[in-house]
């Protein structure tokens, strides 16, 4: 380091990143000091990595190791912050190890992600690493962490993990650009607490501002599939306010319980399952398709006719 240089860390200890924000920290960095070597590194729990190249990965075992090699001068204000900061990682650090040593034991990091911190409080936890993953709401990003120890497991395909009101969850896609009524969709393989989803959706990037009347000729295709398929998919999830749909089945026990190469095979063999299930689909959508254009076909032949 020289002194033109200066550190950006962004911190993630509980949450991902989302939208631009890394290129807006850029630009703000010129901003402040354009004179200076902006050195950039992304801070999280879980080893995420950051989707802008400028970002060294960073997580808070590194952070912990490098720092407790600081010599810390005795009596300022500096040292009585800096040892404290030190005692947190290092329990933080005991913490993490010890849950992806017994993930089975931790129930309460998968059950208790959607309960609201004076709920947590008032739970009757038996361990204090439970109680210190509760009252630092650590939950869904440990939740995040098993499930991207799952994703290199599985290998292929590639899972993009996410939340859903403090539940996290991963999805394998099926097949991309499947297109229905001039839009293109996604299938996917869907893996959240005690369900598994098989899902058709509008592709990323217009989700958020899709409608659910986009899809609602396709509903009838999928109450086939729920009642066709031999896979146990049998409830039939309609959509709400987006252009999302699924069919889904419960586990027999909670995905978690599982070692992870276990869970790896079952994943496998699910998207063997939505792979025959997107096949089907497609080929209703076809028929579909194809029903359509005879009849603006018919339609036009008789307006010609009168």
């Amino acid at each position: 380091m020289t002194k033109s240089d200066v550190i950006v860390v962004e911190n993630k200890l509980k949450s991902s990143q989302h939208s631009d924000q890394l290129a807006k920290y850029e630009e703000h960095v010129k901003k402040v000091y354009p004179k200076n070597n902006p050195l950039y590194f992304f801070l999280t729990l879980v080893n995420e990595k950051a989707t802008r190249n400028p970002w060294k990965s960073l997580n808070y075992s590194i952070l912990y190791k490098q720092l407790s090699r600081v010599k810390i001068i005795p009596g300022s204000n500096h040292s009585v912050i800096l040892t404290e900061y030190l005692l947190f990682l290092k329990r933080l650090h005991e913490v993490v190890t010890f849950f992806h040593e017994n993930v089975r034991k931790y129930d309460m990091v998968f059950l208790d992600g959607k309960k609201k911190k004076h709920e947590k409080i008032e739970e009757d936890y038996k361990r204090e690493n439970e109680w210190f993953i509760a009252s630092n709401q650590l939950e869904t990003i440990l939740q995040k962490s098993f499930l991207i120890k799952l994703v290199d497991e599985v290998k292929n395909p590639v899972g993009r993990i996410s939340e859903t009101r403090g539940d996290a969850l991963v999805d394998f896609k099926i097949e991309s650009d499947i297109t229905f009524e001039g839009r293109l969709y996604s299938t996917a393989l869907q893996l959240q607490g005690e369900t598994v989803k098989f899902t058709f959706a509008i592709q990323n990037s217009d989700y958020l501002t899709s409608k659910k009347q986009w899809i609602q000729n396709i509903i009838p295709l999928f109450v086939k599939l729920n009642q066709e398929n031999t896979f146990g998919y049998k409830k039939l999830n309609k959509p709400k306010k987006l252009a999302y749909l699924s069919i889904s089945k419960k586990l027999d026990n909670y995905y978690w319980q599982l070692s992870l190469p276990e869970l790896a095979d079952f994943i496998h063999k699910e998207i063997k399952n939505c792979k025959a299930m997107t096949k089907q689909l497609k080929q209703g959508l076809n028929f579909h398709d194809n029903l359509s254009f005879h009849k603006i076909q018919t339609h036009l032949n008789t307006k010609s006719l009168q």
